[in-house]
C-alpha cells in the first residue's frame, strides 16, 4: 500500500495508482508526499518520496526551504528518501534553464519552452545550476533524486519503485550478473556484495574467474571454484563437465562454455 499526502500536489495521483492495482491511502503527512513499507536484509524499511514540480524545486533552490526544513524531517522519518522532480526541462542555446509546458490544440500535444527568469548571482539560471543542486542533495545529503516528465510519468515511477520494494530483498540479484565481452571481462559491484565475495576466505581464485561466467552469479561461481582445481582446468572444461557443478544446468553450462570460446578468440 502507498500512502499519499491528501493535500493538492500528490493526492491526485491516487486514481492512476489504483488503476495499476495498487492500494492507496490518503492521509496528512508531516514530511514527504508518498510513502510505503519495504524490507531490506530482513529488516523493515520505510520509504518516503517528496514530489516537487520543477518550479517548486527551483524555488527551494532559491530559499533553502527543502534543505533547511523538509530534508531534515525526511531524514528522521524515512530510511530511504527520494526527491522526485516532475516536469520537462532543457538547456537553451547558451545553457540557460528552460521550462517546458504542455499545450493541446486539436488533439495534438506540444511542449512550449520558456526561459526561467530568476537570476542567480547576477546572471540567469543555468541548467547546470539546477543539476548541481540536485547532485549536492544526492552526494552530500544522502537523498536519492529522480526526474519525471509528466504526472502520468510520476504515477508510473511510484508504481515501479513501490513494486520493487514489495519483493524480498534476497530476490534482487541483477547486480550480481556479470558480463564478459570479447576482450575484457567486466563486472558491477553493488552494496558491497562483490567486495565481500572477493574478500571471503572460501572464495578461491578459480571462483573469482568463474564469477565472470554469464548467468553463474556468486553462489554458482563459488561452487565452480570448489569443483575445478585450477583456472586452466575450468576454461578447458567441456559442457559435460560444467553441468557437474551444483546448480549449473545445461543451458548455463552451454552459455559459459560459448563465452569462454569467444573470449579466447
Amino acid at each position: 500500500m502507498i500512502t499519499l499526502d491528501d493535500r493538492a500536489g500528490s493526492g491526485d495521483l491516487a486514481a492512476g495508482l489504483r488503476k495499476r492495482g495498487i492500494s492507496v491511502k490518503l492521509a496528512r503527512m508531516s514530511y514527504g508526499d508518498a510513502a510505503w513499507d519495504g524490507e531490506r536484509e530482513g529488516e523493515p524499511v520505510r520509504v518516503g518520496v517528496e514530489i516537487k514540480k520543477v518550479p517548486d524545486a527551483l524555488q527551494c533552490l532559491q530559499d533553502g526551504r527543502f534543505a533547511g526544513h523538509q530534508l531534515p524531517g525526511m531524514m528522521k522519518v524515512y530510511d530511504v528518501r527520494w526527491l522526485l522532480v516532475e516536469g520537462p526541462i532543457r538547456a537553451g542555446q547558451s545553457g540557460e534553464l528552460q521550462l517546458g509546458s504542455e499545450h493541446s490544440h486539436r488533439g495534438q500535444s506540444t511542449i512550449k519552452w520558456s526561459t526561467y527568469g530568476v537570476t542567480v548571482r547576477g546572471r540567469g539560471m543555468m541548467l547546470r545550476d539546477f543539476r548541481h543542486w540536485l547532485s549536492t542533495l544526492q552526494y552530500r545529503a544522502g537523498i536519492r533524486v529522480a526526474h519525471t516528465l509528466s504526472r502520468q510519468d510520476t504515477s508510473d515511477w511510484l508504481a515501479a519503485e513501490h513494486g520493487w520494494w514489495q519483493a524480498p530483498w534476497e530476490q534482487h540479484k541483477s547486480h550480481l550478473v556479470m558480463y564478459a565481452g570479447r576482450d575484457i571481462p567486466v563486472g558491477d559491484e553493488g552494496d558491497g556484495v562483490m567486495e565481500r565475495f572477493f574478500k571471503q576466505r572460501e572464495t578461491t581464485e578459480v571462483a573469482k574467474w568463474a564469477l565472470c561466467g554469464e548467468g553463474l552469479g556468486s553462489d554458482r561461481a563459488r561452487k565452480a571454484g570448489k569443483h575445478f582445481h585450477s583456472v586452466i582446468e575450468m576454461i578447458n572444461a567441456p559442457v559435460e563437465e560444467w553441468v557437474k557443478v551444483p546448480g549449473v544446468g545445461k543451458t548455463i553450462a552451454e552459455r559459459v562454455h560459448a563465452q569462454i570460446r569467444r573470449v579466447r578468440k
